[in-house]
């Protein structure tokens, strides 16, 4: 149901409350973020993560791709949330020992360890039930006045 930069905004989260300083260079810098979507560093670790997201990765996202395995960094995570397209797919098969690739499970996932009061909201907010939820909610503020 996300977009990308609000996949970005869970991952700022996660990686705040693991106590990396978070820099949103999709948010705040797009022209000049050459494939590099958010970097996360622990300077007194000499730590530096750098991700990047893409909802549904196609052949076409194959040289970005490329581009962020280049990246110097401890480490790397390529996000995504859909299945990617068989080309791209093969890529990363070719690229797994460069980074980590995390689909939309492994993100829900990190989240649950990280802030489960977090992780339970966003399950609400996404929910197939959602609008009981938001019947449930309207009664419970009408209730209250």
């Amino acid at each position: 149901m996300y977009s990308e930069p609000e996949v970005l905004e869970v991952l700022t989260e996660i990686f705040r409350d693991k106590g990396y300083k978070v820099y949103n260079i999709h948010k705040t810098d797009r022209r000049g973020e050459q494939g590099v979507d958010m970097e996360c560093t622990k300077p007194a670790e000499n730590e530096k993560v750098l991700l990047t997201v893409k909802k549904k990765p196609e052949k076409s996202d194959i040289g970005q791709l490329e581009d962020f395995a280049e990246k110097a960094s401890t480490s790397k995570i390529y996000v995504y949330i859909e299945e990617p397209s068989t080309a791209f797919k093969s890529v990363m098969e070719g690229l797994k020992n460069r980074m980590s690739f995390w689909n939309a499970e492994t993100l829900t996932y990190e989240l649950f360890c990280t802030d489960l009061r977090f992780y339970l909201f966003m399950i609400l907010e996404n929910s197939f039930e959602k609008p009981i939820y938001e019947i449930i909610h309207s009664f419970l503020m009408f209730s209250s006045e």
